[in-house]
């Protein structure tokens, strides 16, 4: 689901990015390690419902895989939403925009330090880069124009 950017309206972009579509192989590797998981700790604990306890510690670690991430940008901030877990951001607690290849990351953090992996929203892409850069940079301008007022 997207939406287009439209600099005659508030630019709000909506998008999904679902990994295990684009690399079905790793998504199987990762199933399949899950099920090992699985099998692995009901036979540790001679327990057949301790399989789903092995099997979820495994896809809930990597639910970013293999689970679609919806992402938004609107006037309030950036929204990224995975299953039940929902980060978010208001424009007005970022700090920096460390643009990557992939995708962007918005920290609260002036400067890089030991927490920044820890800290912060990650919106992939998703083939909308250009899109996506510019939704930002119209939200933060228009956020710091707002300060001044």
């Amino acid at each position: 689901m997207s939406e287009s950017l439209n600099q005659a309206e508030d630019p709000k972009l909506e998008w999904t990015v679902h990994l295990a579509l684009e690399q079905p192989a790793k998504a199987a590797v990762v199933i399949a390690v899950a099920i090992v998981a699985g099998v692995v700790t009901a036979a540790a604990f001679s327990n057949p419902l301790l399989f789903f306890l092995g099997f979820f510690v495994i896809v809930g670690s990597t639910a970013d895989f293999l689970l679609p991430v919806v992402q938004r940008i609107d006037e309030e901030g950036a929204t990224r939403k995975v299953a039940l877990s929902v980060t978010r951001m208001r424009w007005d607690e970022v700090k920096r925009v460390i643009v990557g290849e992939e995708g962007v990351k918005l920290s609260p953090l002036e400067r890089s330090s030991r927490l920044s992996p820890f800290r912060g929203v990650y919106l992939r892409f998703g083939g909308q880069k250009d899109a996506v850069l510019q939704a930002i940079e119209y939200w933060r301008e228009r956020h710091a124009a707002g300060l001044g007022e």
